[in-house]
């Protein structure tokens, strides 16, 4: 079993990660990840990084990227910053 494995990856989780693993510092995803602050894209999948993650799951099933997870941690974030009112 991989790393990757029976985690119930969001794209923040996936931007996240890939951010960790990139070691580029002109990379704001690297940023982001290294002071833990989250970046949401429900359009992960629209695009390269969807087709290389499609074929991927052929070749090693059980990757999961649940998209509407992602858009529900988006939403309680909008929503919690609105009720603070930052």
């Amino acid at each position: 079993m991989t790393s990757w494995q029976g985690v119930r990856w969001t794209p923040s989780k996936l931007i996240h990660r890939l951010g960790l693993e990139i070691g580029d510092e002109s990379s704001i995803y690297h940023w982001a990840a290294r002071n833990h602050i989250p970046v949401f894209s429900p359009a992960l999948t629209d695009g390269s990084l969807g087709d290389m993650l499609f074929f991927h799951s052929y070749r090693n099933p059980g990757l999961v990227v649940d998209i509407l997870e992602g858009n529900h941690v988006l939403r309680f974030v909008v929503l919690v910053t609105d009720m603070v009112k930052l």
